[in-house]
C-alpha cells in the first residue's frame, strides 16, 4: 500500500469509535465538537465503520433518511458529503480521504487507517487462532484495552449504532472472560482484578464478571473484599433485575468464606469474628436472600421442636403514581426500596430479619409474634414509611402469615 503524502507529509489515521468519536493523524484531532454537526459526524462515522466495503448512495439514504423523511435524500446526502469534505480539507489540506465511486462513497485506500472497533475484532480473532497461551493473553489484553465504552455513545438512539454496540459489547465481554480464565490459570490475579473492575464499570449486570472479580480477590487472599463485593452485587442484581444471584456466584462466595476461616483459631477468636462489626447496632438484621433462606430452615426446625410462633411478611413497593419528569420509574422504585430498608431496620426488633426478595419486594421474619402482634408491627411500618416519605411516588402493600413447617 502506498501511504498518502502531501508536501512530504505522511498521513496515517487512527479512528476511535468506542465512546466518543475521534479521528487523528497523531497531530491534528477531529471530534464531534470540532465538526459541530451531528449529521456530518454520523455520516463520517458510518463511512469509516464500513470502510472495508464502501457504501452505496442508496444504502446511505436509507440509513439517514428512512421512510422518506427528506423530499430529496440524494441531494441531502450530496450536501452532507460536501460539508464533510470541506471540514476534512480544513484539517488536512490537499488530502482526499473520501472517494466518490459509481453510485457509492468509500475511504481512500491509499491512506492507512486504524479503527479501534475493527482492531479489537482482529486481535480477538488472532487470540482464537493461536495455540500459544502467552500469545492469547497478549492479544486479548490488547483487545480489551481498546474498549472505552459503547460504540458512538453520543448516538445510541440510531438503530445502526445500536447494532454495532450490541455486537462489539458482546465481543468485549467474551474477550474479558476468556482472558480472565487464562490469567487465573497463570495466577495473575492483580491484572485479572484490574480488568474485571474496568469491565464491571462497563456492564455491572453481568454476573460472570462479578464472579471473576471475586476469584481475583480470593487469589490475592482478599477474601474480605470478595465477601463485600458479593453483598454489593446481590443488591445491584436485586435492584435492577429483581432476581437472586446465581448458584455459581454463591459457590464462589462460599469458597471465600471457607478460606477466611481455614486456619485454626481458639474460641475467643472465633467468637470475636462471629460478633457484628457494630456492637451498638439495634433494630432488625439485614441479610441477603441465601442467608435468609438458611435461617428460615433453621427457624422452621425450632418452631417444630419448641412450638415457637414466627410470622413472615412480604412487603411490595408499588410505584403507582406518576414520577417527576427528571425521574424514571426504576429510579423512583430504587429510592423507595432504599428508604423502606431504612424504615424496616429502625422499626423492627433486633431479632427480626429482613432481606430483599426482588427488585421491589422485602421479606421480613418476625420472631416470637402472634397474629395480632404481627399485624400491629406491619401497621407501624406502614405508618412510619407513609409519614416520613410522603414525597416519594411509591406506596406499599404487605401481607403476612405464620411460618409453615
Amino acid at each position: 500500500m502506498t501511504i498518502m503524502t502531501t508536501e512530504e507529509k505522511t498521513y496515517s489515521m487512527q479512528v476511535r469509535l468506542f465512546g466518543k468519536f475521534e479521528i487523528t493523524d497523531g497531530e491534528t484531532l477531529l471530534t464531534k465538537d470540532s465538526i459541530r454537526s451531528d449529521m456530518v459526524t454520523k455520516l463520517f462515522a458510518y463511512l469509516l465503520s464500513h470502510n472495508r466495503m464502501g457504501c452505496t448512495i442508496q444504502e446511505l439514504t436509507d440509513v439517514f433518511w428512512p421512510e422518506e423523511k427528506s423530499e430529496n435524500p440524494a441531494g441531502a446526502l450530496k450536501n452532507l458529503m460536501y460539508r464533510l469534505r470541506k471540514i476534512l480539507n480544513e484539517s488536512w489540506p490537499g488530502v482526499n480521504m473520501l472517494i466518490t465511486g459509481r453510485g457509492s462513497y468509500h475511504w481512500n485506500t491509499d491512506i492507512p487507517v486504524t479503527i479501534d472497533v475493527h482492531e479489537m475484532e482482529e486481535l480477538i480473532q488472532q487470540a482464537r487462532d493461536t495455540e500459544d497461551e502467552s500469545d492469547k493473553v497478549m492479544y486479548l489484553r490488547q483487545a480489551v484495552d481498546l474498549y472505552r465504552g459503547k460504540v458512538l455513545s453520543d448516538y445510541s438512539n440510531e438503530y445502526w449504532v445500536m447494532s454495532m454496540q450490541a455486537y462489539s459489547h458482546s465481543q468485549y465481554l467474551q474477550a474479558v472472560k476468556a482472558l480472565c480464565a487464562l490469567l487465573e490459570k497463570r495466577s495473575m490475579f492483580s491484572i485479572m482484578e484490574e480488568i474485571c473492575l474496568k469491565a464491571i464499570d462497563q456492564d455491572q449486570l453481568d454476573e460472570d464478571l462479578h464472579g471473576w472479580l471475586m476469584r481475583a480477590y480470593i487469589g490475592q487472599n482478599k477474601q474480605g473484599l470478595a465477601q463485600q463485593h458479593y453483598q454489593d452485587t446481590v443488591k445491584i442484581i436485586y435492584d435492577n433485575l429483581g432476581v437472586e444471584p446465581s448458584e455459581d456466584l454463591r459457590k464462589i462466595y462460599d469458597d471465600a468464606m471457607r478460606q477466611m476461616h481455614s486456619q485454626e483459631a481458639d474460641l475467643d477468636v472465633v467468637q470475636s469474628r462471629l460478633k457484628e462489626s457494630n456492637d451498638e447496632h439495634v433494630g432488625a438484621f439485614m441479610c441477603e436472600y441465601g442467608v435468609f433462606k438458611k435461617i428460615y430452615e433453621l427457624e422452621a426446625r425450632r418452631v417444630d421442636r419448641m412450638g415457637l410462633s414466627i410470622f413472615l411478611s412480604l412487603i411490595t413497593m408499588d410505584v403507582d403514581q406518576k414520577p417527576k419528569l427528571h425521574q424514571t420509574e426504576l429510579e423512583v422504585q430504587s429510592a423507595a426500596m432504599d428508604q423502606m430498608q431504612g424504615v424496616l431496620l429502625n422499626c423492627l426488633r433486633s431479632g427480626d430479619l429482613v432481606t430483599r426478595y426482588s427488585s421491589n419486594q422485602f421479606l421480613v421474619m418476625l420472631q416470637g409474634c402472634n397474629y395480632e402482634n404481627a399485624k400491629r408491627v406491619m401497621g407501624r411500618v406502614d405508618e412510619h414509611y407513609s409519614n416520613m416519605h410522603r414525597h416519594v411516588h411509591a406506596g406499599i402493600e404487605y401481607s403476612f402469615k405464620e411460618m409453615e413447617l
